[in-house]
């Protein structure tokens, strides 16, 4: 099968200048990883001009599937924080942490004493 017939006009959706020199995707989804676009021009002449296809490649956005865990370790003990970032596309981590007075502000406000 010929790769060029498996393309379809577009007509909804979220695309805008369908019909016009620039396309315009909005809202653009995770789904549509990879899909392939391309423009089919015609004139008064017989016979359109076909664009070779242009990709478009959807990188993920910032997500923690999992956020990390509390833990209680001894002193000069070792403690280890893990977190699922679930597709992110390349993620990276930078951690962070509320010194000790701050966290103990915090804590007794939480619990309302």
């Amino acid at each position: 099968m010929d790769p060029a017939e498996d393309f379809i006009p577009i007509v909804a959706g979220p695309y805008s200048g369908v019909n016009t020199d620039s396309l315009v995707i909005t809202a653009v989804t995770s789904a549509m990883n990879t899909y392939m676009y391309r423009a089919v021009v015609t004139g008064t002449c017989p016979l359109p001009a076909t664009s070779f296809p242009a990709i478009l490649f959807v990188s993920e956005l910032p997500e923690v599937m999992v956020p990390p865990e509390d833990t209680v370790v001894c002193e000069n003990g070792n403690a280890a924080f893990f977190v699922d970032a679930g597709v992110t596309t390349s993620p990276t981590y930078r951690c962070r942490s509320i010194p000790e007075a701050e966290h103990l502000i915090i804590y007794l406000m939480a619990v309302n004493i």
